[in-house]
């Protein structure tokens, strides 16, 4: 058994976006306990999280990109389920530790859909805790990937053979880019 990050981080975004729509307090109450389990058993000493823990402890320290954007998010939206300032601290301190640890080279390194994830819930953050860091990071990430592409067939390469995953996640990056990055060049 493995308990993923992302699995935890992702649940706990739909329970607080089911609370939100609902007001059930089960949801709220589900996804405070799951951020808080990620939050003290995962948290890294550089302020991020690692991909997981095995079924007798041992934890995975990979840090992907989609894990820190999920609890990003959780941040934000615990924030708007609760009003508790704290949440948006932490979501900022995950963002700004991950500005730190995700430069451009290694935002290139992780694969293009965990980073699709990790802007959408940057830009999130970006809606309540404005950082035109934030923006500008997602704007050079976006013209790294216009820089490779292949324009004999039309598609974006990364690091690996090209899925129609890896495309549609650069479209998702190109449509927050086109909306966060007015007067960015």
């Amino acid at each position: 058994l493995y308990t993923a990050t992302v699995s935890t981080a992702s649940a706990a975004q739909v329970a607080i976006r089911l609370f939100l729509l609902t007001r059930e307090s089960n949801y709220l109450e589900f996804a405070q306990k799951q951020f808080e389990w990620v939050s003290a058993r995962l948290k890294a000493d550089n302020g991020l999280f690692a991909d997981g823990v095995e079924k007798h402890g041992a934890v995975e320290h990979t840090q992907w990109t989609y894990n820190q954007g999920l609890l990003i998010g959780d941040g934000v939206y615990l924030y708007l389920a609760t009003g508790d300032k704290h949440y948006i601290e932490v979501a900022s301190d995950i963002a700004q530790a991950s500005l730190v640890r995700f430069s451009l080279d290694a935002l290139w390194l992780q694969p293009p859909t965990f980073n699709a994830v990790f802007f959408k819930n940057l830009m999130l953050l970006d809606t309540v805790a404005a950082d035109l860091k934030y923006r500008q990071l997602l704007n050079d990430y976006a013209h790294l990937m216009v820089s490779n592409l292949d324009y004999t067939n039309g598609i974006f390469v990364f690091r690996r053979w090209p899925t129609s995953l890896d495309q549609s996640a650069a479209v998702q990056i190109f449509a927050l880019n086109n909306s966060q990055t007015k007067g960015i060049s």
